[in-house]
């Protein structure tokens, strides 16, 4: 079984761009993203509301990352 993305070119700059352009064309105010640690943070404003999406990112040091 293939893992999610895994032969993607797509950098993770142009990722975030791309989520940034869709959530303007739907009507956000404002764009947020961060990471600290082991987390990422993705958030907006969009119609009067805030949105947050907090994911909590595998070990970097993990052997699975390390060599693949």
């Amino acid at each position: 079984m293939s893992r999610y993305a895994e032969k993607t070119q797509v950098s993770s700059i142009q990722s975030r761009a791309e989520i940034e352009r869709t959530l303007t064309r739907y009507g956000a105010t404002g764009f947020a993203y961060a990471w600290q640690d082991n987390r990422a943070i993705v958030g907006f404003k969009m119609h009067g509301k805030q949105i947050r999406f907090q994911m909590i990112l595998p070990d970097k040091n993990d052997p699975e990352f390390v060599y693949t």
